[in-house]
């Protein structure tokens, strides 16, 4: 099957451009533990460094896509990127609440996705015959237990507890930091 033209042009235009934007983040990244070290690599600035090489492998990912012929298929990295700028973002937009909300999201991913991950293997035990210790799932269910009372069992389906349109809803807007 010939390539469209235009789909080919486009690729030409993009890919370096994609190129270029790797290995600028791979240059910041490692350029943190001399701007930062170890004793300075606050909660927040961790989480921006993982989802700025989550966003490096990302975009590896849509240029071997591109190369592919598979641009339509880049639909997943695009919304995954979007909703990390939207998580951080949303996290830093109020300096009161950033520690709060940085800590909730950790909390989060060590208690509910954690949780999550021992239920689907406890419902799959087909695909994983060895299961987890017992050991494990007490202190994956005692986590769980911990972040419903702290957070009293609001929505666990994000970290937040809010759909990403009400984060973006609950942004600031520029105007008023002016």
């Amino acid at each position: 099957m010939a390539e469209n033209p235009e789909y080919i042009k486009q690729k030409e235009n993009i890919v370096p451009l994609i190129n270029e934007l790797i290995a600028t983040i791979k240059d910041m990244a490692w350029a943190v533990p001399s701007n930062y070290p170890k004793n300075r690599i606050y909660p927040f600035r961790e989480l921006c460094l993982g989802y700025l090489l989550i966003c490096k492998d990302n975009l590896k990912a849509t240029v071997c896509l591109l190369d592919k012929n598979l641009g339509d298929q880049i639909n997943y990295f695009n919304r995954n990127i979007f909703e990390m700028v939207v998580t951080l973002f949303y996290i830093g937009d109020d300096a009161s609440k950033k520690e709060e909300r940085t800590n909730r999201y950790f909390d989060y991913n060590d208690a509910v996705v954690k949780y999550k991950h021992k239920e689907t293997i406890l419902k799959h035990k087909d695909i994983f015959p060895n299961g987890l210790p017992e050991v494990q799932i007490k202190l994956i269910d005692k986590n769980y237990e911990k972040f419903e009372e702290k957070y009293h069992k609001s929505n666990k389906q994000s970290w937040s507890g809010l759909k990403l349109d009400k984060m973006i809803d609950g942004l600031s807007s520029s105007d008023e930091k002016d």
